[in-house]
């Protein structure tokens, strides 16, 4: 049976936490306030304690895992009060501006990368606005004007690598997830669910209702990944240039295979 620890009290930012030990070697800070949460995650990383083993961030939570044989929890409690997170400035966080094609693209993407395309990839663009819009009333170009109208902060980072959780969205364009959720979602597919919206970086089931689709992870400077207290910019393009984009990728895929083949297969000359 699991032993549960509770402790709530002021902190220095005037905002109640509560701490819980959700095991012997890990306790989870629980604040309604995403800022704060960003505020200890910060924080924490600041102090490099030896005995943090990893930090977990949600909207409302950040699981603390620590090294039982240099500490427990009612250390790690007391280490946690010594934070003053008033003198914490937020890290300096990353802006991406994310090209996203919120168009219908339809059967025509096959026949436009059909060549460019490995036959076992899904050519499927499938999008919902005419959905989301008998859903909540708005027509498609206030969604899409909606979505791509403010920056979005990123709460938190999971279900599979390098999939953000961003908000939030306006409280008009809060839609549920689907009834019964996809068995794939396609690479690239930006969606939205509640009042959250998130970028599907690599093909996976999914229940988010999908406004449209973006290349952009594949650029170099998307390379490091998201982080949670990063910023990001949706930007509206053509279903040209986003068709273009993917031909552009894997042309340049190509060219790359084809310059590594070239050079395994020269002879060494001394």
């Amino acid at each position: 049976m699991l032993t549960r620890f509770n402790q709530s009290h002021k902190s220095v930012i005037h905002q109640k936490y509560h701490l819980e030990a959700v095991s012997q070697s890990a306790v989870v800070i629980f604040d309604d306030d995403n800022e704060n949460i960003q505020m200890w995650l910060h924080a924490i990383q600041l102090e490099d304690a030896s005995f943090v083993i990893d930090l977990i961030a949600s909207f409302n939570a950040l699981l603390i895992e620590f090294d039982i044989l240099q500490t427990d929890y009612y250390r790690v409690s007391r280490w946690l009060s010594t934070l003053n997170l008033a003198d914490i400035h937020e890290r300096k966080s990353n802006t991406f501006k994310v090209l996203v094609c919120y168009e219908d693209i339809g059967a025509g993407a096959d026949s436009y990368i059909d060549s460019y395309i490995n036959s076992g990839l899904d050519k499927k663009y499938p999008n919902d606005l005419a959905e989301i819009s008998q859903q909540t009333g708005l027509t498609i170009d206030d969604i899409i004007k909606m979505h791509h109208g403010h920056a979005y902060r990123v709460y938190a980072v999971g279900f599979m690598p390098n999939f953000a959780y961003l908000g939030q969205l306006p409280s008009a364009l809060s839609t549920p997830r689907l009834s019964t959720p996809r068995v794939k979602v396609p690479a690239g597919a930006v969606a939205i669910a509640d009042r959250q919206t998130a970028i599907y970086p690599q093909a996976s089931p999914g229940g988010w209702h999908i406004i449209g689709y973006t290349n952009c992870l594949n650029r170099p400077d998307f390379s490091q990944g998201f982080e949670v207290g990063d910023s990001i910019e949706f930007c509206p393009i053509s279903k040209e240039a986003f068709l273009n984009s993917l031909l552009e990728g894997k042309t340049q895929g190509a060219n790359d295979q084809s310059a590594n083949d070239q050079s395994v297969n020269q002879p060494d000359h001394l």
